[in-house]
């Protein structure tokens, strides 16, 4: 929306003390192509690793973190003659301080959807000499989130998030565990596959327990979120029963969410450094998502707000596009959303694990047992991840449903996707 960028942005005095802010990109460094679209691999990277990123100012002394400290309570603390925003974007309005505070800002996309909050709602607020932390105050006010400090970064989320206070909530089950024995088992599930370091077992807080057909959880707001999730997931699959196709639209992963968009074929040219954000404004703008960083990893990884690449790319895919672009850095990207790709590290993509469903019935249908996928799923997708190698993974079969329940990272994921797809396309070849 750099329309509406620019026209917000005219109604935005500089804070006193602050930077002026960088003009909006255009997107005039990139356009559409009309070439054909190659499968996208996200995540599956088979060129070395470089031995640094390309750009970094960060040094983790005692001292340089009290200046970074220091300095962004000046930038909190100035302030802005006047600012207004009618109807605009939530993700827009953030992108305006950002620019005109100098300060990343990060969106906490999970505290985000736990809240119903998107990066598309509008807002409509006016404020008067405020400082940056009035008006970011503000803006997230609106929208029911709030700004907190991590590691000296500003990252928006949502006022529950990160709460530890337990609440005991009870879930009816019965539909999915019609005996305390297949109760039980749910329970064992939970516990390894919903936040698993989150239980007593694993020196967490949360318990579960069996009682009379349900499931009685102690557990944080945010992992009760999650176990919902997962609940109304497995209840889909069954429903559907074991005659399903393999692209069944209620189990659609993240990767099938964004897939179409993932194959839009884009070109940039940026054969001199720009700024990063310079470039995914670009990249945003052809190839119709939204494209947001987690500076927080990003600080951690060593590529600070200011880093700079280069990008030439014609007729291409943005899935490719974007690999090819964050590479040489050392970052990667996860989906979001139908429409959201978040820039992060590949530290952190490898350490954020989340729940796929994957229909097997056709393969079963075709002589292949679970037990056989299991294994060639295990041994030919990142084999030391998984829970019997020493990993966080988990792979499981329902055989309600005919489906696999995986836990694993989104890179992991995408390839065991890619993997079973492979398998049905053999199985129907035979």
């Amino acid at each position: 929306l750099p329309e509406a960028r620019h026209a917000v942005l005219a109604q935005i005095a500089p804070p006193a003390g602050g930077k002026p802010a960088a003009p909006a990109p255009t997107g005039d460094n990139a356009s559409l192509a009309k070439a054909p679209p190659a499968e996208p691999m996200p995540g599956v990277d088979k060129r070395p690793t470089p031995t640094a990123p390309a750009a970094t100012d960060v040094d983790d002394d005692e001292s340089s973190g009290e200046k970074r400290r220091s300095d962004l309570a000046a930038r909190l603390a100035d302030r802005f003659p006047e600012v207004r925003f009618d109807a605009t974007p939530l993700i827009e309005a953030i992108r305006l301080i950002s620019q005109m505070s100098t300060l990343p800002i990060t969106f906490d996309l999970d505290a985000m959807a736990e809240t119903g909050v998107t990066l598309r709602d509008p807002v409509t607020l006016a404020v008067a000499d405020g400082s940056v932390s009035d008006v970011l105050q503000s803006v997230l006010g609106a929208c029911k989130l709030v700004f907190v400090i991590e590691n000296e970064q500003l990252l928006v989320t949502s006022p529950q998030r990160g709460r530890a206070a337990l609440r005991l909530e009870r879930y009816d089950l019965a539909d999915l565990a019609a005996t305390p024995a297949a109760a039980g088992d749910l329970a064992d599930w939970v516990r390894r596959l919903v936040v698993p370091e989150a239980w007593r077992d694993a020196g967490g807080p949360g318990t579960i327990a069996v009682a009379a057909g349900a499931l009685e959880v102690t557990q944080t707001d945010a992992v009760h979120y999650q176990l919902k999730r997962f609940f109304e997931k497995l209840r889909k699959a069954r429903q559907s029963g074991t005659a399903g196709a393999v692209g069944r639209p209620e189990l659609a992963t993240r990767f099938d969410q964004v897939r179409s968009r993932l194959r839009q074929s884009v070109t940039a040219h940026f054969p001199e450094p720009a700024l990063l954000v310079r470039i995914l404004a670009d990249l945003e703008e052809v190839g119709g998502v939204i494209l947001v960083a987690d500076w927080i990893a990003l600080a951690e990884a060593g590529v600070s707000a200011d880093a700079k690449a280069t990008l030439k790319v014609h007729g291409r895919p943005l899935s490719e596009a974007i690999v090819e672009l964050l590479q040489p850095l050392g970052l990667t990207y996860r989906f979001a959303g139908s429409e959201t790709l978040e820039i992060t590290s590949r530290k952190a993509a490898a350490g954020r694990l989340e729940i796929e469903f994957y229909p097997i019935g056709p393969l079963m249908a075709k002589g292949e047992s679970s037990e056989t996928i299991i294994n060639r799923v295990k041994g030919e997708v990142a084999a030391a991840t998984w829970s019997d190698a020493g990993g966080p993974g988990q792979i499981y079969f329902d055989k309600p449903s005919a489906c696999l329940v995986v836990l694993q990272s989104q890179p992991v994921q995408v390839k065991t996707q890619l993997l079973l797809g492979r398998l049905a396309s053999e199985v129907t070849d035979r």
